[in-house]
């Protein structure tokens, strides 16, 4: 009998629309986000939508991924 298998592999695309907050400031440069992301707290390298500097501690949402990185912009939880 055969069991179904998965590799447990999760798109990172799968991330956009998620809402989270900011670990460390976002700006231009990067930053960290945690983000509530496949069942799990998880924290992703992230940039501003807009150039902008977002501090630690704000509400963000998940806007788009380019190459590994999350595109933020603040949210209004």
């Amino acid at each position: 009998m055969m069991k179904l298998q998965s590799s447990g592999t999760v798109s990172l695309f799968a991330a956009v629309g998620s809402e989270g907050s900011v670990y460390l400031t976002v700006g231009k440069e990067g930053g960290r986000v945690q983000i509530n992301f496949a069942n799990r707290l998880r924290e992703f390298e992230a940039v501003s939508a807009d150039g902008s500097t977002i501090p630690t501690g704000t509400p963000i949402r998940v806007q788009s991924v380019t190459a590994n990185t999350l595109v933020v912009a603040p949210s209004d939880r």
